[in-house]
């Protein structure tokens, strides 16, 4: 199970290399450190758009195909072979979310997924059959989060929704939403991604990172620290470590916290000494953060 772990991860990061291709690479490099512990038997998978969706649930990987030409598809690697569950998706898949007891959400910029037309933005499997979640989302989604309860946010250049059962009702926040993610411990929905204010001299747009956690009362904003900072946006979310569920931040901000950063006793703090933006990020039950 693990090595299929570590596979999500590695595929999530080089997005636009096929699978196959991509452990080969690395296969021939002697110098890529645990390139022994890389598990190379996942299948033969020709991949010609970006990997933006992974998701793993029990005895399954899914990938979603994202930008490209033509129609795309949503996969489940079974330990054997990989099955197409959709395969005339007309847009991106850009998040997958399972919820751990067979059941698989996309989100995306699609408006079809395999007999469900229309199946608009969001989309769920049952392990059977494809069926829609509402047709109301105009937008991109970019994140998907379910809490306690079952209830399904979706996160996108909309905003943020929540879906009720019946319609998606609107969150009080007008960021870009690109990250999503619940503390289901202490019952708290984190949303982060950018907004932006016009500069009062020269008009111009600037955009700032945003980071905004829900509590019974309302959001709470945690991103001020970000704020002042360049160029715009968090893009990556992990509650880490798993002993205090810190919220851990990760993106292409800059000064006075960069690139990857913890919310410790009331205050934002850069973790490790990253030289570039973090697009993803991961956390393990023992204890370790993969970026």
């Amino acid at each position: 199970m693990w090595s299929r772990i570590l596979l999500a991860i590695l595929v999530a990061g080089a997005l636009v290399w096929s699978v196959t291709d991509l452990l080969a690479a690395q296969a021939g490099n002697d110098d890529f450190p645990g390139v022994e512990n890389w598990d190379g038997s996942i299948g033969t998978i020709g991949l010609t758009r970006t990997v933006h969706a992974l998701a793993f649930d029990q005895d399954y990987l899914y990938l979603g195909e994202g930008f490209g030409i033509g129609d795309r598809h949503i996969r489940r690697w079974d330990g054997t072979r990989w099955v197409s569950l959709a395969s005339n998706l007309d847009g991106a898949v850009l998040a997958l979310l399972s919820d751990g007891n067979g059941n698989l959400y996309a989100g995306g910029t699609f408006t079809r997924t395999g007999t469900c037309n229309p199946c608009k933005r969001v989309a769920l499997w049952n392990g059977t059959q494809w069926s829609a979640v509402g047709n109301a989302i105009n937008g991109t989604v970019i994140a998907l989060a379910r809490d306690i309860s079952g209830t399904l946010y979706a996160g996108g250049d909309f905003g943020l929704k929540r879906w009720n059962g019946t319609n998606w009702a609107d969150e009080s926040i007008t960021d870009t939403v690109f990250a999503l993610t619940y503390d289901q411990a202490n019952q708290r929905l984190y949303a982060a991604g950018r907004n932006y204010t016009i500069d009062e001299d020269s008009g111009d747009q600037v955009d700032f990172p945003t980071l905004k956690r829900k509590t019974s009362s309302g959001w709470v904003d945690l991103g001020e620290s970000f704020k002042m900072s360049g160029p715009n946006t968090i893009f990556s979310l992990a509650l880490y470590p798993a002993s205090t569920l810190t919220p851990t931040a990760g993106g292409d901000f800059g000064s006075p916290v960069f690139y990857l950063a913890s919310w410790i006793s009331g205050t934002w703090n850069t973790e490790g000494t990253l030289n570039g933006a973090v697009f993803a990020l991961a956390e393990d039950s023992c204890g370790g953060l993969y970026v």
